[in-house]
Order: C-alpha cells, then structure tokens, then sequence
C-alpha cells in the first residue's frame, strides 16, 4: 500500500458522508412515489432520514467488506485497529 494512500477509516468517514447525502435525496424523491399527493413534512423528514441513514450504512459496509485500503495486511501496516465487521465476516468465513 502506497503510503500516501487514504487510509480505511477516513475512506468509510468519506464514502458514508457521500452515501448519507445521497440517500437523503433518493429518499425524498422515493417517499413523494409512494406518498403522491399526501406527501406531508413529517412523512418527508422521516423519508429523508431513513434514505440518509440506509445510504451511509450501506457505503460503510462496502466499504469495510469489499475495498482494497481496508484489508487486514492494509490496515496492520498503517497501525489501524481492524474493524468489528472484518471480525465478525471473518468469524463466519471459518465455520
């Protein structure tokens, strides 16, 4: 790993911001779909709220599960701790 390379935990800080604000959008445009006319402010606050919270937590995952900064050589190398989801894959993985 190049040493000027981001490391995993702003990568996830980074990658989850982008997918909360993201999910904040896709969740209004969603929630107006499902509620059509009787789309109300609250109705709208909690569509935003769950689009943004799906979105940060599902670019989270990615990106502790699938990218290359986050493997476990990576993460030794840099002195950052691994992370609990890596643990509890990686516990499923050897059963």
């Amino acid at each position: 790993m190049r040493d000027d390379a981001l490391g995993c935990d702003e990568l996830t800080r980074t990658l989850a911001g982008l997918g909360a604000a993201g999910g904040l959008f896709t969740g209004l445009a969603l929630g107006s779909l499902y509620h059509g006319l009787h789309y109300t402010p609250r109705r709208m606050g909690r569509s935003a709220l769950l689009g943004a919270a799906l979105g940060s937590a599902g670019f989270a995952l990615y990106t502790h599960l699938w990218e290359p900064n986050c493997s476990r050589d990576n993460r030794r190398h840099r002195g950052e701790r691994v992370s609990v989801v890596q643990e509890a894959v990686d516990w499923l993985l050897e059963r």
